[in-house]
């Protein structure tokens, strides 16, 4: 059985709102608050609500400024507006400040209200429906790019993986609701590498000093892949993260998903070079303007990893989503992957056509967590 939408009534009115749960109840399910206040902590605990229907004129908050923040924090919700006629210009602001669907005067007729709340659950799910397809749509378009980088230069590719798993975890941690441009961009982040000299890149990958013109370019990296996204359609949130990454100073709005990202990657450098964790965080809290709060969480995180259990497998015993713990090299030496490499489809594919034995086994692999 299909349950009810969910809508959040907010009126200062308790009459207004025995109304509305009255008027609403048997087509919804309807939580009703008292103030802007409530209604933003009920969002917290209670949602997530398909839609939020509000009163113009209330104390401390008022509807325009409560909808601005519903939109901000809770864009899945659809907004609606209820208003007296003399409040008519601040319902326009309303409109333009949180993006508000409809609003309706007072008094507004029962079948109108049920009305416009059912084209208001439609437009929510429509839109939900889009934005699930769309992501799913971008990232397997990127990971489609990230799988060609994958074959053309396995460290970039590994490196990228690692920073995704990092990011992934803090994500989660700190509750970020919008996920997918931050995993996206950490997919993406050396992308660019496929314009510099392998020798370049690698001596970057090491740690080791650059000339200051290679520094800039390698520097440059996220801003490279983020012309190169230029040409995927709705990209802009990780398009957006790519070109304040360099920037190394706070941001307003996106500053916590752009630390996130950056500590996951400065993070993920200092492991590859063979830094222990202890000592990776140390340097990183040493940073000028340091997240204090993320490395903190990083630390806790890093502590709940030594539980993973590493496993020894063959080669034709390894499949997607591992991570080698050790270096992979053919039995001559050579490197064929770095510690840290995830296994990806294609990497399987490609381990096909090696002959038996030319790979030393066994090899040490832990499961992504």
């Amino acid at each position: 059985m299909t349950s009810l939408p969910k809508v959040l009534c907010v009126d200062d009115e308790p009459a207004l709102l025995e109304a509305l749960e009255l008027t609403l109840g048997r087509a919804f399910r309807v939580t009703t608050v008292g103030s802007g206040r409530e209604g933003l902590a009920m969002l917290e605990t209670g949602g997530p609500f398909e839609v939020v229907l509000s009163d113009m004129r209330m104390p401390e908050m008022d509807g325009a400024t409560f909808l601005s923040r519903v939109r901000r924090d809770h864009p899945e919700s659809v907004r609606l507006l209820l208003t007296g006629e003399a409040d008519l210009p601040s319902a326009v602001k309303a409109v333009n400040e949180g993006q508000v669907f409809r609003f309706l005067t007072k008094p507004c007729p029962a079948q109108q209200l049920k009305s416009v709340i059912d084209e208001a659950v439609t437009h929510q799910r429509l839109q939900e429906a889009e934005r699930v397809l769309l992501e799913q749509t971008l990232r397997g378009s990127v990971e489609a790019l990230c799988e060609v980088l994958a074959l053309t230069d396995p460290l970039a590719f590994s490196r990228a993986a690692r920073i995704k798993e990092l990011v992934g975890l803090l994500a989660e941690s700190f509750e970020v609701k919008n996920r997918w441009p931050l995993e996206v961009a950490a997919m993406v982040l050396h992308l660019g590498v496929v314009t510099l000299p392998r020798a370049t890149v690698q001596r970057a990958f090491d740690g080791e000093e650059l000339s200051a013109e290679d520094a800039q370019k390698f520097a440059a990296l996220p801003l490279v892949a983020e012309r190169l996204l230029s040409k995927i359609p709705r990209l802009e949130p990780v398009r957006d993260l790519l070109r304040v990454y360099p920037q190394r100073r706070a941001t307003r709005d996106s500053d916590l998903s752009v630390e996130l990202l950056r500590v996951a990657a400065d993070y993920e450098a200092l492991e590859r070079r063979g830094h222990e964790p202890e000592v990776a965080l140390a340097v990183l809290r040493g940073h000028p303007g340091a997240p204090e709060e993320v490395l903190a969480e990083l630390g806790v995180l890093l502590g709940m990893r030594a539980t993973v259990k590493v496993s020894e497998v063959r080669l034709d015993e390894v499949r997607p989503g591992m991570v080698f713990v050790d270096d992979v090299r053919f039995t001559n030496g050579t490197l064929l992957v770095p510690k840290g490499f995830e296994v990806s489809r294609s990497f399987v594919e490609r381990c096909l056509h090696f002959a038996p034995g030319s790979v030393r086994e066994p090899l040490r692999v832990r499961l992504r967590v």
